[in-house]
């Protein structure tokens, strides 16, 4: 943890970096582009509602079914039933 530390006083010790308007604007489009590429162009409306319903309504329930089989089991297993 130490270690961590010790990089991020490196990295506050810095002295910040001017960057005119246009860098910033290339850095900007680049950045853009490349959350496009990896995020939205491969992937159709359909899939991108999928994996959103995937990952907030589909795995909250498993977990929350599975945790409710578990401790009920874990009940029965512990009162010897």
């Amino acid at each position: 943890m130490a270690e961590v530390d010790d990089d991020l006083q490196a990295l506050r010790a810095l002295p910040p970096l001017d960057v005119d308007d246009e860098g910033g604007a290339r850095v900007r489009r680049v950045a853009m582009r490349t959350f496009r590429e990896e995020h939205v162009a491969g992937r159709s409306e359909l899939g991108s509602r999928a994996a959103v319903t995937w990952s907030r309504f589909v795995v909250p329930a498993l977990l929350g079914s599975a945790t409710i089989v578990y401790l009920a089991w874990a009940v029965t297993f512990a009162t010897g039933h």
